[in-house]
């Protein structure tokens, strides 16, 4: 018997230590664009239509640019890695928002961030006793009907929960529909955090062109 991985989502995480320096450069060039949202201080103001709002006159938009690019380098190879055909279309780092997590009741309250293809994180600054992201399986309320006793062990199939400690220098990629929050954090310095979301960009061509 083979068991497939039809409801659990793929995390992609990769390595982006190198781009620290440009992204606290980035934050500090632009605290003028962050506002206080719900918990927490961001310069992403609100979702409507299924579209972001970000405020992103960025001091130095080339700096950000830059980091869209590396962002968008680990992005297509997470696309790769979980079965995407990368030579239909190509893909743009649509929106980019800082999140400041300093107050003591500082958190995300339970979202996604539908209308978008891939989502994801790069952490920044990361002090101890920061709170994970914390996503939930789309068979919350599957899983719910089955008493927890009769759950072995719990893995990506069967968790109702899923926690992914954040760790400095690290790009976290997930399923824009996926629900995630983050919680309460002990944390007594500012974690800090830099989210995204990737998009299709245009259309480059398909297989069945190529053998007209």
């Amino acid at each position: 018997m083979k068991v497939f991985p039809i409801f659990s989502v793929g995390l992609g995480v990769a390595n982006m230590s190198e781009y620290l320096p440009l992204a606290r450069k980035i934050f500090a060039e632009n605290r003028h664009t962050l506002v206080d949202g719900d918990r927490t201080v961001t310069n992403f103001v609100k979702q409507n239509a299924n579209k972001h709002v970000v405020k992103d006159n960025y001091t130095n938009p080339e700096d950000v640019d830059n980091l869209k690019l590396a962002i968008l380098r680990w992005g297509t190879e997470y696309l790769k890695k979980i079965g995407f055909h990368m030579d239909f279309y190509s893909y743009e780092v649509k929106n980019l928002w800082l999140n400041e997590y300093a107050n003591p009741d500082a958190c995300q309250f339970v979202h996604n961030h539908y209308g978008y293809m891939i989502s994801g994180t790069y952490y920044i600054d990361v002090p101890e006793g920061s709170a994970p992201v914390v996503f939930t399986n789309p068979m919350y309320q599957f899983n719910a009907a089955f008493p927890a006793d009769e759950i072995r062990e719990y893995d990506v199939f069967n968790s109702d929960f899923w926690r992914v400690v954040p760790i400095e220098g690290e790009v976290v990629f997930w399923n824009s529909n996926l629900l995630h929050e983050v919680p309460e954090g002990t944390n007594k310095e500012p974690r800090r955090s830099i989210s995204f979301d990737i998009t299709v960009d245009k259309y480059i061509g398909s297989a069945y062109a190529s053998h007209k």
